[in-house]
Order: structure tokens, then C-alpha cells, then sequence
């Protein structure tokens, strides 16, 4: 494995962790939007049956009213002898009978899924209010477990790969540095460093020469570590050279042929 295949591998279970994690939490409260829609839903209908109870026991509520107020007004009918009114009262009477009967029966239907109803909407939104307070704690494992899984999964790369691949590009670069040296050497003179060495003794033996005249000149004794052969500078010396170049007349051929005089003498004060 490369050191950038490496790198990318890291890069990816990071990624994956990322996009994971960012996952994990819309799903869980999602999953909880999604119940409380669905109890909201389910208390309406809960809602609606208990009104249709409510209506259908009105109903009936009512139509006892009516079948007792009959009932009543028979009698006062009866009373006071108007038997044909009493009957039609009895009649009425009993068609509220039978009225009451139906909406006896539909009230009692009714009334019993209102109260199932309301039941399961009550058990329901329990459990919803149960899970929905659990969701930080469940959110927040699962980033957890998320990165547990990523470090379980970033501690399995392994470094033998591309430590290997390190190493030899660092040997390759340093046999190209050792190959470019020897290059260099090669295209050197090889009696460049003797001529250096002979040059250096060359001019240190001069120096010598120059230093043991000097001090003869002046009445020193030499130095030990100069040899007696090298004590007096010889007449090949450039500068007494040039010297005795200086003193030949210049311009020989135009001077005159007459004998050269003698050089006038400069007497010195206090002397005749």
C-alpha cells in the first residue's frame, strides 16, 4: 500500500464516520416525528368516537325525555277523559319505545370504541412519550458506538505497508545522493588535490626562504625549522631581479659616447 493510498483509507473511515453519525440522528428523529404524527393522528379518531358517543347518548338522553313526557301527558289526557288524545300519546309513546331501543343500541357501540379508542390512544402515547425521552441518550450512544466502531476500524490499518514504501524511497534517495557524489568525483581530476598539496609546500618553502633572508638581513638568527639551504634567498629571487633590471640604463642607444663622469660627492653637515 502507498503512504497516499494509506492516507486516503483514513481519510474515508473518517468520512464514512462523518456522513454516518449525521445519519444516525435524523433517523432516530424521524422515527420519533413519525409517532407523534401517527398519536396525533390516532387522537383524532379518538376524539371523533368519543363525540359520536357523546351525540349518539344526547340522542338517547333526549329521547327518554320524550318517551317519560308522553307517558305524562297520557295520564292528564286520561284524567281528564279525553281517551282519544291519551291513545294517540300512548301510540307516540310507543314509537319512542322503539326509538329509544335503536339508539340504545348505537350509543352502546358508539360509547364502546370511544372507550377502546381512548384506551389504545392512552397506551400508545405512553410508549411514544417514552421513546421520544430516550432520544438524546440513544442518539448520543450511537455517535459513541459510531466511534468506537471508526477507532476499532482505524486501529486495523496497518503501517508495514507504507512504512516499507517510506523506507525505500528515503534508500532510493540516498543512493541517488551517493550516486551523484560519485558522479562529482568522477569528473574530477584525480592529481587536482597532489597539485594543491605540491602548490601549498611550494609557497610555505617561499615564505621560509623570504623569512630566514630577512632575518639575516637584520642579524636574527634563523629559525630551526628552516634548513640552511633555504637561509639565503638565491639571485633567481624575482625582486633583486627586477632591482638590477632597474639599474641597466634605459635607452641605451641614445645616450652620448662621451666616458661618464664621476658622480658629484654630497658633503653632509659638519663634515668637509
Amino acid at each position: 500500500m502507498k503512504i497516499w493510498q494509506f492516507l486516503v483509507s483514513i481519510r474515508q473511515a473518517w468520512r464514512r464516520f462523518v456522513t454516518e453519525g449525521e445519519d444516525v440522528g435524523p433517523n432516530l428523529r424521524q422515527a420519533a416525528e413519525d409517532m407523534l404524527q401517527i398519536l396525533d393522528r390516532r387522537s383524532e379518531a379518538a376524539s371523533l368516537s368519543m363525540a359520536l358517543a357523546d351525540e349518539a347518548f344526547d340522542k338517547l338522553q333526549d329521547e327518554i325525555a320524550n318517551h317519560e313526557g308522553l307517558g305524562r301527558q297520557a295520564e292528564e289526557f286520561l284524567r281528564e277523559g279525553d281517551e282519544e288524545a291519551a291513545q294517540r300519546c300512548v301510540a307516540l309513546q310507543l314509537q319512542s319505545a322503539e326509538t329509544i331501543k335503536r339508539l340504545k343500541e348505537r350509543y352502546e357501540r358508539l360509547q364502546h370504541d370511544a372507550e377502546t379508542n381512548v384506551s389504545l390512544f392512552r397506551n400508545q402515547r405512553d410508549e411514544v412519550e417514552m421513546r421520544v425521552t430516550q432520544l438524546p441518550e440513544l442518539e448520543e450512544d450511537e455517535r459513541l458506538l459510531r466511534a468506537q466502531e471508526t477507532v476499532a476500524e482505524l486501529s486495523r490499518l496497518s503501517l508495514s505497508n507504507p512504512r516499507s514504501a517510506f523506507d525505500q524511497a528515503a534508500q532510493a534517495v540516498r543512493v541517488r545522493q551517493k550516486q551523484l557524489l560519485g558522479k562529482e568525483m568522477l569528473m574530477q581530476d584525480p592529481n587536482a588535490e597532489l597539485d594543491q598539496r605540491i602548490r601549498a609546500a611550494t609557497d610555505k618553502r617561499q615564505l621560509d626562504q623570504a623569512m630566514a633572508a630577512l632575518r639575516q638581513k637584520v642579524g636574527q638568527p634563523a629559525s630551526d625549522s628552516i634548513d640552511a639551504e633555504f637561509t639565503v634567498v638565491g639571485d633567481d629571487d624575482p625582486v633583486t631581479s627586477a632591482k638590477k633590471l632597474l639599474e641597466v640604463p634605459r635607452f641605451r642607444a641614445l645616450l652620448p659616447s662621451t666616458p661618464a663622469r664621476e658622480p658629484l660627492r654630497i658633503l653632509r653637515r659638519g663634515r668637509g
